[in-house]
């Protein structure tokens, strides 16, 4: 699905423009071009690439899921790759989706295989107000990213309320089901921490203004989402010790209630070493054992087991084993 705007002459703006126009209109720099494709077909690639004349290698890209972000400098025109990460409340994992984006002085053209509401509403924006859309086609990059990056936010925040809830039930001794919760909750951290190392690059990038088709004025607006990356990098930094630091102590914590269980099992096998000497003694039985024909003989036996019993109590009390 195509969906193109026009912002012809600086002054209006012209929705569902047909692409076969798109060419004449590019050639007034007045006019600014923003074509959306949404779950495009390979028609509509070729379509693409005859209009704007992109290099097959980009098409190519664009047609497939690149590994990681990046930015591709040519003569007439820019192609960034650029992550959009979502929590899927329903799987309760992160989904990794992708933009891939032309730019050029006076279009742009995005693409992605997934409804994007931050493309809608940039492109409403765009539709509802001239001034807006005349800021520039890499203002609108610019705006595409950020909302991006500030959909980011409220997913940390949620990680770091989950992250304080395992630590104190780790720390009250609730370690029912951490391992069940701390895998996933780390690999999403992982997958948006590697993910955000390489798409910082690429915003560093444009925020130094030498990148072609992206002015001066823009890239400061760069160095402004630059921050907000790095700080949710950092954050994810923490993110991570403190995953690690919580699986550890849940580790930790499972192995001392190990060490109380043998401790425990020693201790009563302990005990049981001399009742069982005691017990396997006397059922010797042989017929000149003293006290197997005296009337107490039953009786001293238990008095000798009770007394073992309760030294052993005793010394284990006193060196605090028990």
């Amino acid at each position: 699905m195509i969906t193109t705007l026009c912002l012809q002459d600086r002054e209006k703006v012209i929705k569902d423009v047909n692409p076969e126009d798109i060419q004449g209109l590019l050639k007034n720099r007045k006019n600014i071009v923003w074509m959306d494709l949404k779950n495009p077909t390979k028609k509509e690639f070729d379509l693409v690439a005859d209009i704007f004349k992109f290099h097959p290698l980009t098409i190519e890209d664009a047609q497939h899921l690149s590994e990681l972000p990046k930015i591709d400098v040519f003569e007439d025109y820019i192609f960034i790759v650029f992550h959009k990460l979502d929590y899927d409340q329903e799987r309760d994992q992160v989904e990794m989706k992708e933009y891939d984006i032309f730019l050029s002085r006076n279009y742009i053209v995005t693409i992605h295989f997934f409804e994007s509401e931050n493309i809608n509403e940039v492109m409403n924006m765009c539709g509802a107000n001239p001034k807006f859309f005349a800021r520039g086609s890499d203002f609108i990059l610019h705006k595409i990213i950020d909302n991006a990056v500030d959909k980011y936010l409220p997913m940390v925040n949620r990680w770091d309320e989950r992250l304080e809830e395992l630590e104190d039930n780790v720390i009250s001794g609730k370690t029912e089901m951490i391992m069940e919760k701390i895998l996933p909750l780390k690999r999403d951290i992982a997958k948006m921490k590697n993910s955000l190392g390489p798409q910082r690059d690429v915003i560093l990038k444009l925020s130094r203004g030498n990148i072609p088709f992206i002015s001066q004025k823009t890239s400061i607006y760069f160095m402004d989402v630059y921050d907000h990356i790095m700080r949710l990098y950092s954050t994810l930094e923490m993110d991570r010790d403190l995953t690690s630091g919580i699986f550890d102590a849940y580790l930790s914590t499972i192995s001392n209630k190990m060490n109380e269980i043998m401790k425990a099992l020693t201790l009563i096998a302990t005990i049981f070493i001399p009742l069982t000497f005691v017990t396997g003694l006397y059922g010797m039985n042989f017929e000149y054992m003293p006290e197997v024909r005296w009337e107490y003989g039953y009786v001293f036996a238990w008095c000798i087991i009770i007394s073992v019993v309760s030294i052993m109590l005793f010394y284990f009390r006193k060196r605090k084993w028990l």
